[in-house]
């Protein structure tokens, strides 16, 4: 390691941006983590002229998505080293150094309820503050065809799935003469699924880890989160989308208890209750972004 960090140090004339991450107790799953990669990933693509230390979490963090991911962007960039959690970073001289607060990067912005014409101020988790996910999209597909008109589908097999999903597509083909791209993720690989993010401008899809790909979609993108009433997380999910400069519209069958994450009916206890999505929002929601009347680039409640 020392061998090719100082051979690293020589190529940036010493200049070392260090990120680690606070403690914290542990990730409940890896879209946490990825949380924490998407925010060193946007300060690697910010210093380009600077030696990016990433240290690696403390916490477990092992997975098969966070494992590619990391491998993917050693072969995209190499202005970081990796190290361990436990590497003595003290003897070196650092220019700037970020500590990510687990979940506690938030911005405040507008949050749009669509059908009533209100705006409120609402938290988001900032997952990019330097708005580099397009650059980060864009080593990983450097050369892409334009995406137009191209809907895909992401349904789960097991918790939290969509149950009328065929009703969809139906109505979405009778509408717009589009067939929708229907999948699932369970068994996908990392580049199966970042690049059927890539290849589709709107993604519907229930609330779940499959959108931690959000950063991989095509410019001016909609994403249509379907949730259950038992859990609709305003600020999580839509703040993805918000850093990387897209539209997210959050569909729940109560949106009336916003800001509250969830109905009194559920007590915030998560279940991942299966979804019966409001098919006529859904159309509503393609119609407006057709319509050009998404220009806000922030989140909309259905």
């Amino acid at each position: 390691m020392d061998l090719t960090l100082n051979s690293k140090l020589d190529e940036y004339n010493n200049n070392i941006v260090a990120v680690n991450i606070n403690t914290y107790d542990g990730f409940p799953h890896f879209v946490h983590v990825m949380e924490y990669f998407y925010y060193a990933v946007d300060k690697i693509l910010e210093y380009p002229d600077h030696l990016i230390i990433l240290f690696e979490p403390k916490q477990f963090y092992k997975s098969y998505y966070v494992e590619k991911f990391i491998k993917s962007m050693h072969q995209l960039h190499d202005n970081f080293i990796y190290v361990n959690k436990d590497f003595n970073i003290s003897k070196y001289k650092v220019n700037h150094g970020y500590i990510y607060k687990h979940n506690k990067d938030i911005i405040k912005d507008n949050f749009i309820y669509f059908n009533c014409n209100l705006t409120y101020s609402h938290d988001y988790l900032n997952w990019f503050y330097y708005k580099n996910s397009n650059k980060m999209r864009d080593l990983f597909f450097p050369t892409f065809p334009e995406v137009k008109n191209r809907i895909g589908i992401i349904n789960r097999k097991d918790t939290r799935k969509i149950l009328n999903i065929d009703e969809i597509v139906n109505k979405i083909k009778f509408k717009y003469e589009i067939n929708p791209h229907v999948t699932f993720f369970e068994k996908e690989s990392f580049y199966g699924q970042i690049n059927f993010f890539r290849s589709h401008d709107i993604i519907i899809a229930p609330h779940g880890a499959a959108l931690a790909n959000i950063p991989f979609l095509p410019n001016n993108a909609l994403i249509i989160e379907c949730c259950h009433d038992e859990w609709h997380p305003y600020y999580y999910f839509p703040g993805l989308s918000h850093s990387c400069g897209n539209s997210h519209a959050l569909v729940c069958n109560n949106p009336a208890v916003f800001p509250s994450w969830y109905s009194s009916d559920y007590n915030g206890k998560q279940k991942k209750l299966n979804i019966i999505a409001d098919i006529d929002k859904i159309i509503n929601i393609i119609d407006n972004y057709y319509n050009n009347n998404l220009k806000n680039k922030t989140c909309y409640l259905f």
